[in-house]
């Protein structure tokens, strides 16, 4: 090593700071440190105490699994045998998929809740001119598909709890009530559409089963044919008396207390705020350190900044 790069090398610009050195940098520019804490610490209070607060209302649902007439159905399609797939019947035993859960937040549905609630200016009220009845800029308007996107993502949560067999819908909103009155009323349309389609299922089970039962001349088969329409008669009477058709409720939504909010989470955001502030003062007390040694190891007669 020749004596210019030995002195290159041991020079302000060239050395590496130890541990010590370190300690002794924040300490001479503890300054940085504490206004850095200070000023991000106080931002993110500010975001944390001024923001929207979100509120969380839920409904426990158990989802109905007591289908006493499709276990009917079933039982008599089992018995019925190869008699019922001579003339088409062999589908009508199958159980079906309970589609309450999955239904919450499917696109038809909540492209019906969007409409019906007319919730695109409440869920992007910044693009809203209240006082106009309109859109601020009308080619940006938001679609149904974007408004769909908004509740799936932000504002509807389903949370299956597979062992107790129970569900809890959430929907995280800024007006307390409202989300209250939507996770109930959610839940009441969904009862309200497969009580529905079950009815209507029911009906066209029925017809169907009639044509088949003037087409027949098997007394067994006639006799299952009777006893699965005294099946069908029977689902679309429980459908049509129970409100709780698809998701019993155990505990509807109540409106949350006013400082009963989920976001922001302000003492956690504070102690991130209060994190970041000591890591930025640090980074640009040491990036301070490293500009003047290299300006130093550059100019060794200039000014020196402390």
């Amino acid at each position: 090593m020749t004596p210019a790069s030995q002195s290159s090398d041991e020079s302000p610009g060239g050395q590496s700071l130890s541990l010590t050195d370190i300690v002794n940098v924040l300490w001479a520019r503890k300054r940085w440190v504490l206004v850095a804490t200070a000023v991000v610490t106080a931002l993110v209070a500010a975001y944390a105490f001024l923001s929207t607060p979100v509120y969380r209302a839920q409904v426990l649902v158990q989802p109905v699994t007591d289908r006493s007439a499709s276990s009917m159905i079933s039982d008599l399609m089992g018995q019925a045998g190869g008699l019922a797939s001579l003339v088409g019947l062999s589908g009508l035993g199958d159980s079906e998929q309970n589609i309450a859960v999955p239904l919450i937040t499917s696109d038809q549905f909540l492209e019906r809740f969007i409409v019906d609630e007319q919730l695109l200016p409440r869920l992007f009220e910044t693009r809203w001119d209240a006082q106009r009845k309109q859109w601020r800029n009308p080619k940006k308007a938001p679609t149904i598909a974007k408004g769909i996107k908004a509740l799936q993502r932000k504002v509807i949560g389903v949370r299956e709890d597979r062992r107790r067999k129970l569900v809890t819908i959430t929907v995280d909103w800024r007006d307390r009530d409202e989300a209250a009155r939507w996770a109930n009323e959610l839940v009441k349309r969904v009862n309200d559409d497969t009580r529905t389609r079950a009815i209507e299922d029911a009906r066209r089970s029925k017809t169907y089963l009639d044509r088949e039962l003037a087409k027949t001349t098997i007394v067994e088969l006639q006799r299952a044919i009777n006893r699965l329409t005294e099946a069908q008669i029977k689902t679309e009477m429980m459908a049509s008396v129970r409100d709780d058709y698809s998701l019993r409720v155990i505990d509807p939504a109540r409106v949350p207390d006013e400082d009963d909010f989920v976001r922001p989470r302000r003492l956690l955001l504070i102690a991130g705020g209060f994190v970041f502030g000591v890591a930025l003062g640090v980074l640009l007390a040491l990036a301070r350190h490293a500009f003047q040694r290299r300006r130093l190891a550059a100019n060794p007669d200039g000014p020196r900044d402390v």
